[in-house]
C-alpha cells in the first residue's frame, strides 16, 4: 500500500525514504496479545469514518509498520 499525501502536509518528523508500510491483517485480539506478551510497544486506534482498526509499531530497524484489521473485529 502506498499512502500519498494530498489533503494534509507531509509530517514534520520524517522517518526516511518511506513513512510507513501498511498490511491487511486478521485476528486483532491474537496479534494484540502477542505484542502485549512480548512487551512490544504499539499504538492501536480506530480510523474515523471507515472504522478500520490500525495497529502501529516499529520493526527492529525502526521502520513504522501499520497493521489494518476489519472494523468488525474486537480489540
Amino acid at each position: 500500500m502506498l499512502h500519498l499525501y494530498f489533503e494534509r502536509p507531509v509530517p514534520a518528523q520524517r522517518t526516511g525514504v518511506i513513512d510507513h508500510m501498511a498490511f491487511t491483517a486478521r485476528d486483532l485480539r491474537a496479534v494484540k496479545a502477542r505484542f502485549d506478551q512480548s512487551g512490544t510497544k504499539y499504538e492501536l486506534r480506530q480510523q474515523a469514518g471507515a472504522g478500520t482498526w490500525q495497529l502501529f509499531c516499529h520493526d527492529p530497524n525502526g521502520a513504522k509498520v501499520e497493521l489494518d484489521f476489519d472494523a468488525s473485529e474486537k480489540p
